[in-house]
């Protein structure tokens, strides 16, 4: 039977809770507490990422929230269990359903692909060195041997993981990998979780990606995906670059939508972009080693003239980078004493470049913007954009606190919409650390 929609439907949990009150709820209504356990668990996921809470610092929450002790709790919690609202696990972690059904379904995908016969012809030793010596001479590229081990693991497993930070190679190693998916004639479909990232990916391998929402033709008036189990993806070879940013929900939808008798290739740093959503698919599935996972580590030439890629691979080997701005260096720190001046020297930055961009042909100005010698005594700046520390939350250096900031400094600057020029230079991805 359908439950009633509450007459609080869409306001806030704290609003609602005090209109409740107000109109005679009593305190200690055991809907009441369902309800707050919920908006905790719900929290968790929106503003923390956790798929979970451990049932202690569960009631600690919600009592707090609810204002009442924490053993009173443990009956609404069982009644959300029994209308299976909440699961409970055997080491006392509580999931709201849609988490606990993604991450239980992501698992048992997980199983059913790898049990999976692989369906692609086999390649002997001969026919790969052969490979990679037409590679070379063709295209002018010549892999690494991790490289090599790369294509040659994700060719042979069903699903893998290729993972490394910048200017490794893994874009040469998928663009490898495609040319030979094309000569044994296989279908395959490049994807990424954003617009912006799956754009790159088809600039850098020349084929067609597109987002996972497209990839499984998101259907807005049901809130669901075209593809899924019972009609998997016609594709024998599914891709995923900057997997680091599937959560929990999308990776259980990708997964379900993937064929029984298809390869998965998942691609990211493990290091860096973790998912806006609840859950850190990529790096558990690393850790988990269910999975062949090829971590490429080497930097290549032109990687190491990068100062930003240098120093990133320096600061994951605990090496503490120069600070000394260069003239022709891309890497720049900008000192701040505390949270609010560091909230003020980005938003300056992002907003003047912001607002250039916002104007007819700024995109060039924009970039001159941000070559200027700052205010706050930085010397240049050339790299457009910013990196937030954190991303959720609204911390003074959060990357939401930032956006907001920025926007209504370029909407000053411009007038109305003006804000759109953001989208350029200040979405850029939050560092996980």
């Amino acid at each position: 039977m359908a439950r009633k929609r509450s007459p609080f439907h869409g306001v806030g949990f704290r609003t609602a809770d005090a209109l409740a009150l107000q109109l005679g709820t009593p305190r200690d209504a055991i809907p009441r507490y369902m309800t707050g356990i919920k908006h905790v668990l719900s929290e968790a996921a929106s503003a923390d990422g956790h798929c979970f809470l451990p049932q202690a610092e569960l009631f600690t929450r919600a009592a707090a929230l609810l204002e009442v002790q924490p053993e009173a709790l443990p009956p609404a919690l069982e009644r959300l269990a029994q209308e299976k609202e909440v699961f409970l696990e055997e080491d006392d972690h509580v999931y709201l359903a849609p988490f606990f059904y993604a991450e239980s379904g992501t698992s048992r995908r997980l199983r059913l692909l790898l049990k999976a016969p692989n369906p692609l012809p086999p390649v002997n030793e001969a026919e790969w060195q052969a490979t990679f010596a037409r590679l070379e001479r063709e295209h002018g590229v010549r892999l690494a041997e991790r490289q090599q081990e790369a294509v040659r693991t994700a060719y042979a497993s069903k699903v893998s993981v290729l993972t490394g930070g910048p200017g490794v190679g893994k874009t040469t190693t998928i663009r490898s990998l495609l040319d030979v998916l094309d000569r044994q004639g296989v279908a395959y479909a490049l994807a990424a979780p954003t617009g912006r990232a799956a754009k790159r990916m088809a600039e850098a391998t020349g084929r067609p990606a597109s987002t996972l929402h497209r990839l499984l033709e998101f259907q807005p008036s049901t809130n669901d995906f075209a593809y899924n189990e019972h009609r998997p993806l016609p594709h024998g070879f599914v891709v995923v670059d900057e997997a680091s940013m599937l959560d929990v929900l999308l990776a259980y939808r990708l997964l379900r939508a993937v064929a029984p008798d298809a390869h998965l290739l998942l691609v990211g740093d493990a290091d860096q972009l973790p998912s806006v959503g609840p859950g850190t698919v990529f790096a558990d599935l690393i850790a988990s080693e269910a999975v062949p996972v090829v971590r490429l580590t080497e930097l290549f030439r032109q990687a190491r003239e990068s100062a930003i890629i240098v120093t990133a691979h320096g600061v994951n080997l605990g090496v503490m980078p120069s600070l000394e701005p260069k003239p022709t260096s891309d890497f720049f720190f900008l000192r701040a004493d505390d949270p609010a001046a560091a909230q003020r020297v980005v938003t300056d930055l992002v907003a003047r470049a912001g607002a250039d961009v916002s104007r007819p042909g700024g995109g060039d100005r924009a970039q001159r913007r941000l070559a200027e010698p700052a205010e706050s005594g930085v010397h240049r700046l050339r790299e457009r954009g910013g990196a937030a520390h954190l991303h959720r939350g609204q911390g003074y250096a959060g990357a939401q606190r930032l956006r907001q900031r920025a926007e209504r400094r370029i909407q000053r600057r411009c007038g109305p919409g003006g804000g759109g020029g953001l989208r350029d230079v200040a979405s850029q991805r939050p560092l996980r650390r």
